[in-house]
């Protein structure tokens, strides 16, 4: 029998990561280390009508893209605030935390952020580069537009849910590298 709650036991099957771009640093990456699940749907909208030939045709309307991640939550997720004012009122300072990002929605003010996310696929059928090229790599930016927190009968540490809209989808690519590569592609207009 195996704890599968022990640390060795977690890593030697861990085969992804989610890291986000500091806000405030525009440069410095942070990785979510207690990722539990994390998903991002891409929905590309189409407005079907017929043609003059009497088939069915679709013109593209927009696109609807989201992501969904849920976590442990750990102690530095959140801001240690400072009282400010008189009377003292409570703003989070620190831009890669929980509170500071909902305090920003609150302000209807809010931040986006760019998320880098890496899954390890499944070797192909192919020979070649495509072997040993098996991570998955995304990068988006974001915005969060939904949090959710709640506590458990059972104990144990919290679980948050982040919601929100995907604004930009950087790259998707596979490479062989197992740290962030330079990305070669951007979608961006």
């Amino acid at each position: 029998m195996v704890d599968i709650n022990e640390q060795y036991a977690r890593t030697s099957t861990f085969k992804g990561f989610v890291q986000f771009q500091d806000p405030g640093s525009g440069t410095n990456y942070y990785r979510l280390k207690e990722r539990q699940q994390f998903s991002v749907t891409f929905t590309f909208t189409y407005s079907p009508h017929y043609a003059d030939s009497g088939t069915k045709a679709y013109d593209p309307t927009g696109y609807d893209h989201s992501f969904d991640c849920t976590l442990k939550l750990t102690s530095d997720m959140i801001d240690d605030t400072n009282s400010v004012g008189s009377p003292a009122v409570q703003t989070p300072t620190d831009e890669k935390t929980i509170s500071y990002w909902i305090y920003k929605a609150q302000q209807q003010d809010p931040i986006d952020i760019v998320f880098v996310a890496k899954m390890v696929a499944l070797s192909g059928p192919t020979t070649g580069s495509q072997e040993a090229e098996k991570n998955i790599w995304f990068k988006f930016k974001a915005r969060l537009t939904s949090f959710t927190t709640g506590y458990s009968a059972s104990g144990g540490s919290q679980d948050w849910q982040l919601r929100g809209i995907v604004t930009d989808i950087n790259s998707i690519e596979r490479n062989s590298s197992d740290t962030e590569p330079a990305f070669t592609t951007s979608w961006l207009p």
